[in-house]
């Protein structure tokens, strides 16, 4: 074996340990992503006495006014954004890029879209405790 040869062999060789570590980093990005907004959702009933796990909604943890609501904002933004650096990857991954693009790119734009709804668009506090008071539930006999 040559000089040539045997650098080939080990450049090779770290190439694909870089990329092995590449794909593990984006596999702990989508496995830590909704353990983020799990204890999210948990530390809402802890910190918020008014909130209900069964009764309000997520979204009501950021919404306008609602106490704490910066902290809530970063967890959801930390859990889309960890998501998204594995969509970012996704495509790469999966048969080394020549796949269907459509797949992929919508799991991006959710990404996106989790992004720009926990910075940009809030819900206002109360509507779904207003939302919820009116209306009626009826059982059947």
């Amino acid at each position: 074996m040559t000089n040539d040869q045997t650098i080939n062999l080990i450049s090779d060789h770290l190439l694909m340990c870089i990329i092995m570590n590449i794909n593990q980093i984006l596999a702990i990005c989508a496995m830590l992503s909704p353990i983020v907004y799990t204890t999210m959702w948990i530390l809402g009933g802890i910190l918020q006495s008014d909130y209900s796990h069964i009764r309000d909604d997520i979204s009501s943890l950021f919404a306008i006014d609602a106490p704490n609501r910066r902290l809530f904002q970063a967890f959801t933004f930390t859990s889309s954004l960890l998501l998204l650096i594995f969509y970012l990857g996704l495509h790469e991954g999966l048969n080394d890029g020549s796949t269907d693009f459509l797949g992929p790119f919508l799991f991006i734009l959710s990404g996106v879209v989790g992004i720009l709804v926990a910075l940009f668009f809030p819900l206002e506090i109360g509507i779904t405790k207003w939302i919820a008071s009116k209306r009626e539930v009826k059982f059947c006999p």
